[in-house]
């Protein structure tokens, strides 16, 4: 009987692990990453399809050759986590189960690894563990008593994923971490795509139309954070406006509140951190959106 197939697919880079910013990404190679897959899906009794690539395009078209062929995907974009549409596009259309790994905490990173495309695609993700294997050893030896966690196990355990990624559905969740001794597995739902609606064409008007008032400038930032009623953000993290992607914002402009009443929540090192109203009044403006990355000492909200 032909065992069912995961396709473990590497983006860019990735080919220098062991040799780039090993502060970073540690001294394993991929080759023992890759061995460390194979171990594991003997183990698991699963076929891996263990490849890397430097081209979004080649990864476009490996991700297209899953479908109908492989039971799932285990994928690290690595750098086009963060800026390729045609990668997520091909993920949805494959309608495989799909994991997000990262070697690296991208949430602890530069402001612009926060967001990722791939994860609008994948049940789960996980980032931050390292890469699991002590270079140069064999065998069982391959799992890093430290940083490594035996991600050997991690990788491939789709099936324990999937369950909890059905958890966050049944529960209305938006992450879920599990830990067995020095294993963790944390899954995230990620927010559904907003959907963009093209407007009709507009009617032609009767009469010329009456000039458009030209907006006031916008403030600076900076500037709004010496506002009086400025609330902002104690921390770097990452603002979101609701408890989770189904319920509605915590607060909304033109709305009246009590001191201590939540704002909205930012998240930092896996915490999610409540923003209260340092006193009552009414907010005049929200400045961040659900998703933004916030720096310590940026406006957040502006009350009355």
């Amino acid at each position: 009987m032909e065992r069912p197939l995961i396709a473990v697919l590497n983006g860019p880079n990735l080919n220098m692990l062991g040799l780039r910013q090993p502060e970073v990404y540690g001294h394993a190679t991929l080759d023992d990453v890759e061995q460390v897959c194979v171990q594991a899906a003997e183990r698991l009794d699963v076929a891996i399809d263990f490849r890397q690539t430097n081209g979004e395009g080649e990864l476009v078209s490996w991700i297209q050759e899953c479908r109908g062929r492989a039971r799932g995907i285990i994928i690290n974009p690595a750098a086009y986590s963060h800026t390729s549409v045609a990668i997520l596009d091909a993920l949805l259309a494959v309608d495989l189960p799909v994991i997000e790994v990262h070697i690296s905490n991208i949430h602890r990173r530069e402001a612009f690894r926060h967001h990722s495309y791939v994860s609008q695609a994948a049940i789960g993700v996980i980032c931050g563990l390292g890469a699991g294997v002590c270079p140069g050893a064999s065998g069982h030896d391959r799992h890093d008593s430290g940083r490594g966690r035996s991600m050997s196990r991690l990788l491939v355990d789709a099936d324990a994923i999937r369950a909890l990624a059905e958890i966050l559905t049944d529960t209305g969740l938006t992450e879920i971490e599990i830990a067995e001794k020095d294993n963790r597995i944390r899954v995230v739902r990620a927010a559904a795509p907003v959907a963009h609606a093209v407007p009709a064409p507009a009617p032609v008007a009767a009469a010329p139309a009456a000039p458009t008032p030209v907006a006031p400038p916008a403030a600076n930032p900076a500037d709004l954070s010496k506002h009086p009623g400025a609330v902002t953000s104690p921390m770097v993290g990452v603002a979101y406006l609701a408890p989770d992607p189904s319920s509605p914002a915590f607060v909304s402009e033109g709305q009246q509140v009590a001191a201590g009443q939540t704002l909205l929540l930012i998240e930092a090192m896996k915490t999610f951190n409540q923003i209260k109203a340092p006193r009552a009044g009414t907010v005049s403006r929200i400045l961040v959106q659900s998703g933004d990355p916030v720096e310590f000492g940026e406006a957040l909200v502006i009350i009355e």
